[in-house]
């Protein structure tokens, strides 16, 4: 179902592809996985997206029932699931591609936002539940990957407002994952200090000397339970 719903898309949450496919162009099958995967957002995470180009009443045709004929209603009890929420940004970017591909303009800058604000709507739900550094660890190398876009720019206004988002968005990501015990603290925290240092080693000193106490109570816990 995952990847009948998906077609012709890279793996994870990015920018913009060349091979994003309209939803006026896909088979009556994927549309059903669609309508499917929304149900499963609305009812397993308990979230929906007016912007997803599904409506209510096919959101309703994709409900499941039980073998009394009554719809199942989860209310948000697997919002604990990684998994989902990785599926569920992933849709969400592919989402935002294909709009950016029908409507033009700055399709980059509002592909951004729609990734980013999926990413943030996972973390609200899943930031400190069990394989969380997998979601923290996606988020990081999205981010990261708005270097491949500067790479290829010409050192205009916009690309300067572009490197200094990178970099604040890249700030708030570490400072926040360092206060979660998870796998690879260790490998983070040094990403971070590297990252910081980078930046200024003054300024460095005092956010990492800020933050040091946060990240080894998240050591400690996570230690203890594993």
């Amino acid at each position: 179902m995952q990847q009948s719903a998906m077609p012709d898309e890279e793996e994870g949450g990015g920018e913009a592809s060349g091979n994003i496919v309209e939803a006026s162009s896909l088979t009556e099958r994927q549309k059903r996985c669609e309508r499917k995967l929304e149900w499963i957002f609305r009812f397993a995470l308990g979230i929906e997206d007016s912007n997803n180009g599904i409506s209510n009443k096919e959101l309703k045709e994709g409900k499941d029932e039980d073998r009394n004929g009554k719809e199942i209603d989860l209310k948000g009890m697997c919002t604990s699931s990684v998994d989902l929420w990785l599926l569920y940004i992933r849709k969400r970017s592919r989402d935002a591609n294909r709009a950016a591909a029908c409507t033009g303009g700055d399709s980059n800058n509002s592909v951004r936002e729609r990734t980013v604000a999926a990413y943030e709507t996972a973390l609200s739900h899943a930031s400190f539940v069990h394989n969380n550094h997998l979601l923290w660890r996606q988020y990081l190398s999205y981010v990261k990957s708005w270097g491949e876009t500067l790479s290829e720019t010409d050192g205009t206004a916009t690309d300067h407002t572009l490197q200094q988002m990178q970099k604040q968005s890249l700030r708030s990501i570490y400072q926040r994952l360092v206060s979660y015990p998870m796998t690879g603290i260790d490998q983070l925290w040094n990403e971070y200090e590297t990252f910081e240092r980078k930046q200024s080693e003054q300024l460095a000193q005092a956010l990492i000397g800020d933050l040091l106490p946060k990240y080894q109570h998240s050591k400690s816990v996570y230690l203890e339970r594993n």
